[in-house]
């Protein structure tokens, strides 16, 4: 098994692109293959479905909204 394989996987729910790539340089050196960054929770959901993430690091406030919350509660 390749070993990038075997390490857990996350994704990154973040609309700041800055922030998001600076957390996937984080989530790496913490061990995690960022497996996707999504920018909003329509590309989370499509995202996590596909992916199968261990992991999300979700932005609470996505677009300005609180739809950061919710995005979490569906991937719980």
């Amino acid at each position: 098994m390749n070993e990038a394989r075997s390490r857990p996987r996350a994704l990154i729910v973040e609309d700041e692109i800055v922030i998001a790539l600076d957390l996937e340089i984080a989530m790496s050196d913490l061990g995690y293959d960022v497996c996707s960054l999504a920018p909003s929770e329509r590309s989370a959901r499509a995202l996590a479905m596909q992916e199968q993430p261990d992991l999300a690091v979700v932005d609470v406030c996505l677009a300005g909204g609180r739809e950061g919350i919710e995005m979490a509660r569906w991937l719980r």
